[in-house]
């Protein structure tokens, strides 16, 4: 009797046995199974086979969907090593690496190769930085690599952060390389749309596959180059567990199979950053010539906090002075923020209610057009109210502003320019504008707008207070910023001496990079440490908190190379109908947060609490 090992997508860390059909014959490891588990039919994954086995009532295998494994070698080895990296059970992972349809069961046709193809010398693995301020920059480092990995027999997977810029890659790549060779996978695509594509690549039918965040996983089987551009955008970290992000996961694979990695972006993350600065990543200049920043302006808004009036409040007499200038001058202006809507909060002036969503630690936003008031974390509307809920009063106060107020503001001031609003639910642009109201919207167009004046109100406001990160983020944000000027970059903020750095004066990035780094060292923080942050989430606030403290009491001071913290309140700590508390780790090498936990953490289960990790926090 031969039984399968099974992986089931469960967060449950072992195999099942179950037993074979007497019939099977072929490669067994690596194909798909139906099996019924605690009275409920479950697609789980054959990971190993077995002559003998413990289990004295054997269940058996209900369907082998299978003919060959969908499996191959090379994937098996990744879903170890994100299950033992990102401490997820082997079933979570093998979900993770496949795309929906395959996971729920879809027929894959997997093509036996009767003669071998050719294969390129294995290059082993190899890292560098692409530096460019556009993709079109940055394509002219891409181009010949690519092109030198299709000519020595090797596959390309290209990665983006984002469905928009992915099809525009998709669409430069297949006519330089030819449309049958070059596909485009997201996780939006129908389900056999995916699946078909997915298919193509394992059965070697692929040059080049672009795609989003999933798309590290691809299964093609002779992968010599991965591309990941833009590597610090936010499109790469997974919100469900597990809590992969594409670039740790490109690495981690590119060691395991012996292949090069190019990160790309205007500038690096603080960590790719630290790699080049210690020569374990090289570093690309794709740029031709080094480009001059624009003159920097700081308006320093906590000046004027005696012009608290209506109309005033959000913006400067200096960021009203340049802007009556420009308009003068026949120049354009691009107005960026961070906050889409018309307020950002309402309360009551005669009991002190304030207006915040059931569901979330969250404020709702007032959007004047929808006339509605919506949670900026899960998304919930409400219609706008003209009385306060709890003591029926018409003392309402809609306070803070967003895109759509400092439009309304910037029409009042400036009546005869041409303005237009640029956000989520405006996207239509007019060539002949005057101002430019922005979100972040801005800079995921195909084209970047241009304007002489550029100015961001409040840029560092919407930046979360405990994020360790925030710097690196601002850095970040005023550098795009500067790409959208010609002339001048204004930011009005109340933290001017934040910006009043001279490593700003020029926008050096690298000095800026250089004094973050040593503050990171200071205070144990990546890339010197590496962090993972245990949630623990429920309906019910003691019982997630008690729970936190059972897995701190459990954890700590359990081994020295791991540095366990007490629990603390999330931020948000409420969301989604759910408490969540943290429990911070932090440890020199990655890779001992997953033998850590696996030995102590199945030991600290509560009932109606749900516990996730979350290793490399972004």
């Amino acid at each position: 009797m031969l039984y399968a090992k099974i992986a089931l997508p469960l967060p449950i860390d072992r195999l099942f046995d179950y037993s074979l059909p007497a019939d099977i014959t072929g490669e067994i490891i690596g194909r798909r199974a139906l099996v019924n588990f605690a009275g409920r039919g479950l697609i789980g994954y054959i990971a190993d086979t077995a002559e003998k086995t413990s289990i004295p009532k054997v269940k058996s295998v209900l369907k082998v969907i299978d003919s060959a494994p969908i499996l191959n070698q090379p994937l098996l080895k990744l879903a170890r090593i994100i299950s033992d990296y990102y401490c997820c059970s082997l079933g979570e992972a093998f979900n993770t690496i496949l795309p929906p349809g395959i996971r729920k069961g879809l027929a894959v046709n997997i093509l036996e190769q009767k003669t071998a193809i050719p294969r390129g010398q294995a290059q082993g693995f190899k890292m560098d930085f692409v530096r460019g301020d556009s993709l079109e920059i940055r394509m002219r480092a891409y181009l010949p690599r690519i092109s030198r990995a299709i000519e020595t027999k090797k596959s390309v997977v290209f990665l983006s952060p984002e469905i928009n810029a992915g099809k525009r890659i998709h669409n430069l790549l297949k006519i330089k390389y030819g449309e049958p060779k070059t596909a485009f996978t997201y996780r939006k695509q129908s389900l056999k749309e995916e699946t078909r594509i997915w298919e193509q690549a394992r059965n070697s039918q692929l040059d080049i596959l672009i795609g989003t965040r999933t798309a590290v996983f691809a299964p093609l089987p002779d992968l010599g180059l991965l591309i990941i551009d833009e590597e610090n955008g936010y499109g790469y970290k997974e919100e469900q567990m597990p809590h992969y992000h594409s670039r740790s996961t490109a690495i981690l694979r590119g060691e395991s199979e012996g292949f090069q990695v190019i990160l790309g972006g205007q500038n690096p993350s603080l960590e790719t950053y630290y790699a080049i600065k210690n020569k374990s990543c090289g570093l690309i200049n794709a740029s031709a010539e080094e480009r001059r920043p624009p003159r920097i302006t700081i308006a320093d808004s906590s000046r004027y906090g005696s012009l608290k009036t209506k109309s005033r409040m959000f913006i400067s007499p200096v960021l009203e002075d340049r802007i009556s200038k420009a308009l003068k001058a026949g120049k354009k202006i691009i107005i960026f923020t961070n906050h889409k809507g018309f307020a950002r909060y309402a309360s009551c002036r005669k009991c002190g209610w304030a207006l915040n969503c059931e569901y979330c630690s969250s404020r709702l936003i007032f959007h004047f057009e929808e006339k509605k008031l919506i949670c900026r974390l899960c998304g919930r509307k409400k219609e706008a109210v003209s009385l306060c809920p709890k003591c029926n009063s018409n003392y309402l106060k809609f306070s803070g502003y967003g895109a759509e107020k400092i439009t309304s503001q910037l029409n009042l001031s400036f009546p005869g320019a041409k303005l237009i609003r640029l956000d989520k639910e405006h996207q239509n642009q007019d060539e002949n504008w005057q101002i430019l109201v922005a979100t972040e919207i801005i800079f995921h167009l195909n084209t970047l707008p241009r304007a002489e004046v550029v100015a961001a109100i409040d840029p560092d406001s919407a930046i979360n207070i405990v994020d360790f990160r925030n710097n690196e983020k601002i850095y970040s944000l005023v550098y795009r910023l500067s790409l959208l000027t010609t002339e001048e970059l204004i930011i009005q903020t109340s933290l001017a001496e934040f910006y009043q750095r001279k490593e700003f004066a020029n926008l050096n990035m690298d000095k800026l990079f250089e004094l973050e780094l040593k503050e990171r060292k200071a205070l144990a923080l990546p890339p010197y440490r590496h962090l993972t942050i245990i949630k623990a989430r429920s309906k019910d606030k003691e019982r997630a908190e008690d729970a936190a403290m059972r897995i701190y009491r459990e954890l700590a001071e359990k081994d020295k190379k791991i540095e366990v913290f007490e629990p603390l309140a999330a931020v948000p700590f409420k969301a989604r109908g759910n408490f969540y508390f943290h429990i911070l780790l932090k440890a020199r090498n990655p890779r001992d947060f997953g033998k850590f936990l696996r030995k102590y953490l199945q030991r600290s289960k509560s009932s109606g609490v749900t516990v996730t990790v979350d290793v490399d926090p972004q």
